[in-house]
């Protein structure tokens, strides 16, 4: 028997060739893990005007609002401007491909209006560092990106 190949046989194949790729995908993304941003997402969308007027309060901060990385890549310090009393605030460390190595720090000065936060329990690769803090009853918010390298990859 010879199997002829007429148009009904072509439409048959492209139908069955799309049908196993489209298979083939779902398969595939179903496998890989996606994390939210953040679990209350839509929230803060809501309150997205407040974030950005917090964001441009921080910035105009300038560079008196500073994060230095220590040259072994063990810690971070963040400098504060002497002038603002901090009232509440935090320090987050987000990890954008892992929302449960996220860790966040309530902030706490030393005399130099400095933080230090120690990396050394952190997993290599990108992170971001948010500050979020009260002043004189106005809401600051700022971020920093952060790369934490190996010990030996320097």
């Amino acid at each position: 028997m010879k199997l002829q190949w007429n148009w009904g046989v072509g439409v048959g194949a492209v139908y069955a060739a799309f049908a196993i790729a489209t298979s083939g995908m779902v398969a595939f993304s179903m496998r890989d893990h996606v994390d939210l941003v953040s679990d209350d997402y839509y929230e803060q969308a809501i309150s997205l005007d407040a974030r950005r007027a917090a964001e441009a309060r921080a910035a105009a901060l300038g560079d008196t609002l500073a994060m230095t990385e220590s040259d072994d890549g063990q810690q971070i310090t963040i400098q504060w401007p002497d002038a603002l009393t901090i009232e509440t605030g935090t320090v987050r460390l987000y990890r954008p491909s892992n929302a449960a190595a996220d860790q966040s720090v309530t902030i706490a000065l030393d005399a130099w209006h400095r933080q230090s936060l120690p990396l050394g329990g952190l997993a290599a690769g990108r992170w971001v560092v948010q500050l979020d803090w009260r002043s004189a009853g106005a809401q600051y918010y700022a971020e920093r990106a952060l790369t934490i390298r190996h010990p030996g990859a320097r």
